[in-house]
């Protein structure tokens, strides 16, 4: 087998050592290409990943933004008929055919504004929670005049004071919540 090797003309070790060091060299450029390459497609797919979240926060922001508005305008016309049977200025079943005429076109989805906050806007929990407990507060108003109302007590003028009360602090209480929102998207 020594002679067999022997044999071999010194030529082909020198071609055999050149082709495997040439093959050597050429799978470690290739490793290091192939590395540099992964990282900046890693590099690359983090700051897609970065601008695509950015985007889906700035969308949900402006979704949030009309939604709420809807809601809030909405929120408001909703007690106005109630306000003019408190005045003794409709009956209660003209402000019901006024108020379900409304829902009729459309309310905005209210849970879904609820879901925006409290998926993507964690922050703005507390300056929505303030318009809810306004809303809380004059529903318990509209139900305190209603069940008056139903005992046969037709004047509702007591209940006009508080219900203006907390309808006029509405707009401040909308306004600090578009603030805060508006504020966070540009953030963003």
């Amino acid at each position: 087998m020594l002679d067999l090797f022997k044999s071999i003309p010194s030529a082909a070790y020198v071609a055999l050592i050149t082709a495997l060091l040439t093959a050597s060299v050429t799978l470690l450029a290739t490793y290091l290409a192939n590395r540099g390459s992964t990282a900046r497609l890693v590099l690359q797919l983090n700051h897609e990943r970065s601008l695509d979240r950015e985007r889906i926060h700035r969308e949900r922001g402006e979704e949030l933004y009309v939604l709420s508005e809807r809601y809030f305008t909405s929120l408001v016309c909703q007690y106005l008929p109630y306000l003019q049977v408190m005045r003794g200025e409709l009956t209660y079943n003209e402000a019901l055919d006024l108020t379900g005429a409304g829902s009729k076109n459309g309310f905005p989805e209210f849970a879904r504004v609820e879901m925006l906050v409290d998926v993507w806007f964690p922050g703005l929990s507390r300056a929505l929670q303030k318009v809810f407990s306004l809303r809380d507060e004059a529903n318990r108003i509209l139900a305190e005049h209603k069940a008056a109302y139903k005992r046969g007590e037709a004047d509702g003028r007591g209940y006009v004071q508080p219900m203006v009360s907390v309808l006029n602090q509405l707009p401040q209480a909308t306004a600090e919540f578009r603030r805060e929102l508006v504020a966070v998207i540009r953030a963003a």
